[in-house]
């Protein structure tokens, strides 16, 4: 387990302590570097564990100057040995009107056991009420290849005017997205590719978030509900 301690003070904002908990032991260990985040807010609630690190995408809205280096949304590393923070650049497709209003994206953990390339980072942009799919195909440049693009509408919902209001993706290759009260999956590669299924409905209100859960760590939570799933 992992946690980050907010900044204390406004110089040291874009730096955050991290403790890791080590189970053999029993005790929180502080690690000797803190991890640099840069200046945008960061989605803490998504971290993607790949290549010995955590990392985190930063979020899409407008409010630093042009000429700043960080103008556009960015994924921050932070490796769990040495404690070093790193950069990862999304495509150069992603950050083009990363600053509509519409723009979201998230990054996820990504499977492929049908590929040379088992598991990666994949990319995940919501725009206009169109997906895009990027899987991070070389590490070390920040190289991404686009495996979909698709406007929701294009998807076969049953809605006539389908307003995704969250997304995730689950098991490394299923898409998972919210529409009203409906639940829907859209496998994006194995036997299932490009398959889209209603697989339940929530009790929630319009704001949905998908969190990943574990039993053995935390109870769901005050006012968390159940997904009813679709028989």
């Amino acid at each position: 387990m992992i946690y980050f301690e907010d900044p204390i003070d406004w110089e040291s904002s874009s730096y955050y302590i991290c403790n890791v908990f080590h189970p053999k032991s029993g005790i929180w260990k502080t690690m000797e570097k803190s991890f640099f985040v840069g200046p945008r807010r960061m989605k803490f609630d998504m971290p993607a564990h790949y290549n010995g690190c955590l990392h985190f995408i930063s979020d899409c809205s407008n409010y630093l100057v042009k000429n700043n280096p960080y103008f556009r949304p960015y994924i921050m590393s932070y490796h769990l040995e040495s404690g070093i923070s790193s950069m990862l650049k999304v495509p150069k497709e992603a950050r083009r009107g990363s600053h509509d209003l519409t723009c979201d994206m998230s990054i996820f953990k990504w499977s492929n056991l049908s590929s040379s390339m088992l598991q990666s980072i994949c990319l995940v942009r919501l725009k206009k009420f169109v997906f895009t799919v990027w899987v991070l195909r070389d590490y070390e440049s920040s190289l991404w290849y686009k495996i979909m693009k698709v406007r929701v509408k294009a998807l076969g919902l049953k809605e006539k005017d389908p307003m995704v209001i969250a997304f995730t993706v689950m098991n490394g290759n299923v898409l998972i997205f919210v529409v009203g009260k409906k639940i829907y999956s859209y496998s994006l590669n194995g036997e299932n590719h490009r398959r889209l299924e209603e697989v339940g409905e929530h009790r929630c209100d319009s704001k949905v978030c998908f969190t990943s859960y574990s039993n053995t760590l935390r109870p769901c939570g005050t006012g968390a509900t159940a997904m009813f799933e679709k028989q």
